[in-house]
């Protein structure tokens, strides 16, 4: 799966939980519903890893987090990713 393809994945993704649950805030709906699509693709596409079926639900997270009106500092989601953390920035 390419970047594009999974750019594409993870917004289809995102847009149906949006329709499925509301996008009046992130949820738990929204987290499984996230967690069941990283799954299936990584059981039905041949060539899935589990790191990458983990990073599409992370990315699904994310972007759910980025579209929600409360904004990304809700539960401290606003937070430095470890990354950021650990290079000293």
């Amino acid at each position: 799966m390419n970047s594009r393809d999974l750019t594409a994945y993870v917004a289809q993704i995102a847009d149906d939980a949006e329709r499925r649950f509301g996008t009046d805030f992130v949820s738990a709906w929204h987290d499984a519903y996230a967690r069941e699509a990283a799954l299936d693709l990584w059981l039905t596409q041949p060539g899935i890893s589990v790191a990458v079926a983990d990073q599409v639900w992370r990315l699904v997270r994310g972007e759910l987090r980025r579209r929600s009106p409360l904004g990304d500092h809700r539960n401290g989601h606003g937070a430095p990713s470890p990354e950021v953390l650990r290079s000293g920035v």
